[in-house]
């Protein structure tokens, strides 16, 4: 997303879906499948039409005559998000913390979430563990 006038500065980031070890070996499987789904252009642009959500592949934002088909009905969306996007769409390294940082604020969103963990608590904690971990830790 692009915030007010400052077009060079959008966040757009890939699909996370926090599932509980307590579920079954198959629908964790199940869950795989999905992801694995939304991790094509085609699908990415079909699932934004669905949910709302900004298109995340590069190929599609780019690509003038899918956003015009897809945002027909809602070309506010289009005016207001895509054309920012396709002129500053940079992929940022990700660091070499990342995986470190991906679990432990999954683990976080899980407990706060799906456990009826203490929201201002549980995400302090995260905040430590993260800062912990960028520390070298």
């Amino acid at each position: 997303w692009t915030f007010g006038e400052t077009h060079d500065y959008s966040t757009v980031a890939g699909t996370v879906l926090c599932v509980t070890e307590e579920i079954s070996q198959q629908e964790k499987n199940a869950a795989a499948v999905f992801l694995n789904w939304l991790s094509t252009p085609e699908n990415d642009a079909k699932w934004a039409t669905y949910t709302s959500q900004c298109m995340i592949f590069k190929e599609n934002i780019n690509n003038s005559a899918l956003i015009d088909e897809l945002y027909a009905e809602l070309p506010e969306t289009k005016t207001a998000v895509y054309p920012y996007m396709e002129d500053h769409y940079v992929m940022k390294p990700q660091t070499e913390h990342y995986d470190a940082i991906n679990d432990a604020m999954m683990i976080a969103v899980q407990e706060i979430f799906m456990d009826d963990g203490d929201f201002d608590a549980r995400w302090q904690e995260a905040i430590e563990e993260v800062e912990d971990i960028l520390a070298g830790n």
